[in-house]
C-alpha cells in the first residue's frame, strides 16, 4: 500500500503534505495509482493536497469521465467545506476600522476554501466538454433499482438533498441551463429543495426571474407539481427534535403557505396521479404531526391552567385576608399608610388580572377546532 494513500486515510494532513512533496514517495506510479489517492484526498478533505495533484497530473486524475464525476461528487455531498474560514476576532476588528475610516482596502481578507478552490478548476474543465457529455457526467452511474434504470448519485441532486448551495451556484453560475434539469422522477433542483425545505436553494427561484413560473409548474412523473412536493414530506425534518410537534406542524403550514404564494392558481388545483390537490395531500400525509400537535397543546394548556388558576385564587383571596387585617374601629386596613403594603396591593391586582386573562386564553385554545390554519393563526 503507497504511503501516500495510507496518510490520506488516517486523516494525517501534515504527512500527506510532506509526502507528496517528497518526489520518492510518488515514484513508480500509474495512472490508477494517481486516481485513487486523488480521490482519498477528497474524501478525506486534504483539498490544498488535491488541488496539487490536479495541477501537476490533470491529464491523468480527469482523464475518464467516470474520474470527474467521482469527483464532484464528493464535493457535493460536503456542504460544510464550502463553509467560510472564520477570520479571527482580530482581523475582523482591522477590517471595522478600515471600514468605518474608509480607507484603502481591507487588511484581511477572508480566504476561499480550498474545496471551492477545487470545485471552480474542475467544472472549468467540464464546461470545455460537448453538451451531452457534460449531461453524462452529471448523472453518474446507471444501477437497476427495483427492476428500473435510475441514476441515484446525480451531482445536482445529491447537492440539492445535501443542501449544498455554494456547490450548485458555482455550477449554475457556468451552465445556467442545470435550473432545468430533472432526476429519474422528473423532478427539479427546486423541487428537491421544497420538499427537503432548504431555504437557500429554494430562494434561488426568486433570482432567476420569469423563468420561476415555469420551474414552479413542471411535474414529476407522477403528476406532482412543486407545491404536491411540499405536501409529500410529511414533517420528519430535523425541526422535529428542536421544536415538537405543534411548532413543527406551523413551519410546515407556512413552507405551504410560501410555495402557494409563488405557483399558479391552476397549480393549486391540480391533481397528481392519486387524484390529490396539494391541499389533500398536505392534509392526507400531516394528519398524525396535526393530531400530536394538538395533544402537545392540550397538555401543556391544561398544566399551565392550573397554575393560573392557583394564582388567580390566591390572588381573590388576599383581598379578604390582607397583611395585618383591618381596624375595628373603622374598617381599613391596619398598613393603610404603609407604601409597602401599596405595592403588595397594586402588584396583588396586577398578578389577578394577568392570571384571569391567562384563564380565558387557555381556555381558548382548549376549545379551539385544531384546524390545520389554527397552528399558524390562532395557536401558540
Amino acid at each position: 500500500m503507497m504511503p501516500l494513500y495510507l496518510a490520506a486515510s488516517n486523516s494525517s494532513h501534515e504527512m500527506v503534505k510532506y509526502l507528496y512533496c517528497e518526489q520518492m514517495a510518488t515514484d513508480g506510479w500509474t495512472d490508477e495509482d494517481w486516481n485513487m489517492v486523488f480521490i482519498k484526498c477528497i474524501e478525506c478533505e486534504h483539498f490544498d493536497v488535491a488541488i496539487h495533484i490536479l495541477d501537476d497530473h490533470e491529464d491523468i486524475v480527469l482523464r475518464q469521465e467516470k474520474s470527474i464525476w467521482n469527483v464532484l461528487y464528493m464535493l457535493a455531498k460536503k456542504p460544510y467545506a464550502f463553509n467560510e474560514i472564520q477570520q479571527p476576532v482580530f482581523h475582523i476588528v482591522i477590517n471595522s476600522i478600515y471600514e468605518v475610516f474608509q480607507l484603502k482596502e481591507e487588511p484581511f481578507t477572508v480566504p476561499e476554501p480550498k474545496a471551492a478552490q477545487l470545485l471552480r478548476k474542475v467544472w472549468k474543465k467540464v464546461l470545455l466538454k460537448p453538451t451531452d457529455e457534460i449531461g453524462i457526467i452529471l448523472q453518474g452511474p446507471l444501477l437497476k433499482i427495483a427492476g428500473k434504470d435510475q441514476h441515484p448519485s446525480h451531482v445536482l441532486f445529491v447537492a440539492a438533498e445535501m443542501c449544498n448551495i455554494k456547490f450548485l451556484v458555482e455550477l449554475i453560475d457556468e451552465y445556467p441551463d442545470l435550473i432545468w434539469k430533472r432526476n429519474d422522477d422528473g423532478q427539479t433542483i427546486f423541487h428537491i429543495a421544497a420538499f427537503h425545505r432548504h431555504e437557500s436553494i429554494y430562494g434561488l427561484l426568486y433570482e432567476i426571474g420569469s423563468m420561476k413560473d415555469t420551474i414552479t409548474q413542471i411535474k414529476d412523473k407522477e403528476g406532482n407539481n412543486m407545491l404536491h412536493a411540499v405536501a409529500m414530506n410529511s414533517g420528519t425534518t430535523p425541526h422535529d427534535n428542536v421544536w415538537g410537534a405543534a411548532y413543527q406542524m406551523r413551519h410546515e403550514l407556512l413552507w405551504f403557505k410560501e410555495v402557494s404564494s409563488i405557483v399558479s392558481p391552476q397549480s393549486k388545483e391540480m391533481r397528481n396521479a392519486e387524484g390529490l390537490t396539494p391541499l389533500e395531500l398536505f392534509s392526507k400525509n400531516h394528519k398524525a404531526l396535526a393530531l400530536e400537535g394538538e395533544a402537545l397543546i392540550k397538555g401543556t394548556t391544561g398544566q399551565s391552567m392550573v397554575a393560573a388558576t392557583l394564582i388567580t385564587t390566591i390572588g381573590f383571596s388576599v383581598v379578604f385576608t390582607i397583611p395585618g387585617g383591618y381596624d375595628q374601629n373603622n374598617g381599613y386596613p391596619i398598613f393603610l399608610q404603609n407604601k409597602f403594603f401599596m405595592l403588595f396591593v397594586i402588584l396583588d391586582a396586577i398578578s389577578f388580572i394577568l392570571s384571569s386573562f391567562s384563564i380565558i386564553t387557555f381556555l381558548t385554545i382548549l376549545v379551539s377546532s385544531y384546524g390545520q390554519n389554527d397552528f399558524v393563526e390562532s395557536l401558540p
